[in-house]
């Protein structure tokens, strides 16, 4: 089975190649295949960023790989390293059907008539009655034999209910709900980080935050023009922080992100739900943060979260086009 499950990756790679290769990364091939059950075609991924770039960015590309390869209407489904997978239920056992023996047939094709013990027999199995319709009072029939007696047809073993083993985690979703932090992208990391004279030091400071969340460079504020690396640098961060420490909460989004929640929270009454989402985390990042300019409340309600954060020496990291000065 694991065989056939590896093959089935295999063809997917292949086709995801061939169809899909905006969206091939080479940390595909160390996907780890777990079998098909309920409909799912089950993949493992080495870390939870893994898993969750795959759900957000890849899932329809995977379905349409592994129904394509299958020829079968089945979904992928994306497990992270402590998840466990279904196992598909056993097949139902067959019961074995035992005929009961055939009576012998007689003359003209009838059943040939077999006598059977009366009642003064010595085991006594012939049955009692009193009725006068072909019985005689002491069992036997007008004919002074008594009713012949079939072995009785084996009973089937009955059929024992197929329990699959299903173990629902508490990570099973593979749609992103409204408010989800901003998916991180596995290729983002410190290893394909170019490093040159112009981010030298911000490369050094990144570092330094992975050893020691919360404690140098908070906050850590990064700014360069568009398309020089902060939001890899940022996402960098993100991974290598999540690698050292999978419970450590983060959440990562943009400065529109973070006003649009805002605003949708007022409407809603729901301040409470969006001071929690911001300020019971571990790390705080959000990307493009001079798009604060010009909003006061929305700045008043992030000085709020950020002086939270900062006294719970809670690491914050920001971006920005310009520097502090021009915003």
């Amino acid at each position: 089975m694991v065989d056939q499950d590896r093959q089935v990756w295999g063809d997917m790679l292949a086709h995801l190649r061939n169809c899909h290769p905006a969206v091939c990364r080479q940390w595909f091939e160390e996907l780890e295949p777990c079998g098909v059950a309920g409909g799912t075609m089950q993949l493992r991924a080495r870390s939870v960023v893994h898993r969750d770039y795959l759900r957000r960015e890849c899932a329809d590309p995977f379905n349409d790989a592994a129904r394509s390869v299958t020829g079968r209407l089945i979904a992928v489904r994306f497990l992270g390293p402590d998840e466990i997978a279904m196992v598909a239920p056993p097949p139902p056992r067959r019961a074995t059907i035992i005929d009961a023996p055939k009576p012998a047939i007689g003359i003209e094709g009838k059943p040939a008539q077999e006598p059977v013990p009366t009642s003064n027999s010595p085991n006594g199995l012939a049955p009692s009655g009193n009725g006068s319709g072909g019985m005689g009072s002491n069992g036997t029939g007008s004919n002074g034999l008594a009713p012949s007696i079939l072995e009785p047809r084996v009973p089937l073993e009955p059929r024992r209910p197929t329990e699959p083993r299903v173990i629902v985690t508490s990570h099973s979703r593979n749609t992103p709900t409204r408010y989800d932090s901003l998916v991180v992208n596995p290729d983002y990391c410190f290893e394909n980080f170019v490093v040159g004279p112009g981010n030298r030091m911000a490369h050094a400071a990144a570092m330094a935050i992975v050893a020691n969340p919360g404690r140098v460079y908070n906050p850590f504020f990064v700014h360069a023009g568009v398309g020089l690396g902060k939001t890899h640098l940022l996402q960098a961060i993100c991974l290598r922080i999540a690698e050292a420490n999978p419970n450590a909460v983060m959440y990562y989004t943009s400065c529109e992100g973070f006003v649009t929640q805002f605003f949708e929270s007022v409407q809603n009454g729901e301040m409470a739900e969006f001071r929690h989402r911001f300020r019971d985390v571990d790390v705080l990042v959000i990307d493009d943060i001079h798009f604060l300019a010009k909003r006061e409340s929305s700045q008043e309600e992030f000085f709020n979260t950020f002086n939270a954060l900062y006294q719970a020496n809670k690491q914050i990291i920001l971006s920005c086009d310009a520097p502090p000065e021009d915003i």
